[in-house]
């Protein structure tokens, strides 16, 4: 995965591509959270040209030692397109900065990372129909899964519906809920 964001005082300058600017830079990210940011745009870029796995997106996994992440990656992306209720901030390959929704999906896999399914489910209940949200689910978890299992750690920051799912965890003392 080449480096395609520009690094030092070349920073500052460099444009924006049109992409609003946020308090977030790619440059503060750890290398997991870097990875996972590229994965989105060039996705991203990907279904806009009709090839959404692209062989750049699926050497990228297989560079990163993480071989097994596409096809859970392809299928939450998926099921985002098919069922997302509102329009998703995910910038250009070539942008500094870090939307709210990029690093939505960085807490979002961060939580498969740790098998927390109700911070799942909890976050795209924010943005998708009720059937997306299984299917994204299940595919973040096992993308969570096969990123932990090539080291490739995500911290986990505030989720959205964090605190929801929270005290519908603390409140069935070790229950799930079942939909």
């Amino acid at each position: 995965m080449p480096n395609q964001w520009p690094s030092g005082p070349a920073a500052d300058a460099a444009p924006s591509h049109g992409c609003p600017p946020q308090q977030r830079s790619v440059q503060t990210l750890a290398v997991a959270e870097r990875f996972l940011v590229w994965c989105l745009r060039q996705w991203v870029e990907g279904w806009r040209a009709g090839a959404p796995d692209s062989l750049a997106l699926r050497d990228g996994f297989e560079v990163a030692y993480v071989p097994d992440g596409m096809a859970p990656f392809d299928a939450m992306m998926r099921a985002v397109v098919a069922g997302t209720q509102r329009q998703l901030d995910v910038r250009c390959l070539r942008c500094r900065f870090v939307s709210d929704d990029e690093s939505m999906f960085l807490n979002l896999v961060a939580a498969g990372q740790r098998d927390r399914d109700d911070l799942l489910t909890a976050a795209f209940d924010e943005f998708l129909a009720p059937a997306a949200v299984r299917v994204a689910s299940s595919a973040a978890l096992a993308l969570g899964a096969a990123m932990t299992a090539a080291d490739m750690l995500l911290p986990m920051t505030a989720v959205p519906g964090a605190a929801r799912a929270a005290s519908v965890h603390a409140a069935n003392h070790g229950l799930r809920l079942v939909q």
